[in-house]
């Protein structure tokens, strides 16, 4: 027997083995590969829960007596901004994975594309606004603490601070490489639809 009758047989064997997808079948596995890669820049459960704890955190300080009405206040707003916050990360996580069939998936993988995008448009120019007045405003959340509990000034605090700022660096960088891999991920995807 020849190398090429043994090519041709090999090569006719696979052909009939390779299942013929239905449009519906294909449109679902990218649908699922483009919400695999979004998974990256989406809350995970590590980020629910540090939430839901904190929350749980907030209405337990509120409910038990004993503070001021000042540290009441600050709790109550501390605790609406968290769940503002949640809110809004989950809503938009929802959006980014629904799927309307009547949407072509090149449609919808075009239309994630371009989120993805202004996203780390949005996050490069307004990240250091946006990370810089957490941090200021945990400061100035914090030392309202110091002044309505009568602690005075330690260098705990300072290292604690910039402890945090270089945290929010980290976090900041880990952040725009998460969304740049997903960006690559779905136009690799819109590529391969276009072939």
């Amino acid at each position: 027997m020849n190398t090429n009758d043994l090519k041709e047989m090999w090569k006719s064997r696979i052909d009939g083995n390779i299942q013929d997808y239905s449009q519906e079948e294909l449109s679902g596995l990218v649908v699922k590969s483009a919400r695999m890669s979004m998974k990256a820049i989406q809350p995970n459960i590590i980020t629910r829960l540090f939430l839901g704890a904190v929350t749980v955190i907030l209405i337990w300080r509120i409910a038990t007596e004993g503070y001021s009405v000042e540290m009441d206040i600050m709790y109550v707003a501390v605790l609406l901004l968290v769940l503002v916050c949640c809110i809004f990360v989950e809503r938009a996580a929802y959006i980014m994975n629904k799927y309307n069939p009547d949407v072509s998936v090149k449609e919808w993988l075009e239309y994630r594309i371009r989120q993805v995008e202004k996203s780390i448009n949005y996050r490069t120019k307004y990240s250091f606004l946006m990370y810089g007045s957490a941090l200021i405003s945990g400061c100035v959340a914090y030392s309202i603490v110091q002044l309505l509990h009568n602690v005075s000034f330690n260098w705990i605090s300072i290292v604690i601070f910039i402890s945090l700022f270089v945290l929010i660096l980290v976090i900041r960088y880990i952040e725009l490489r998460q969304y740049n891999k997903t960006l690559a991920e779905l136009k690799e995807l819109y590529r391969q639809l276009e072939e």
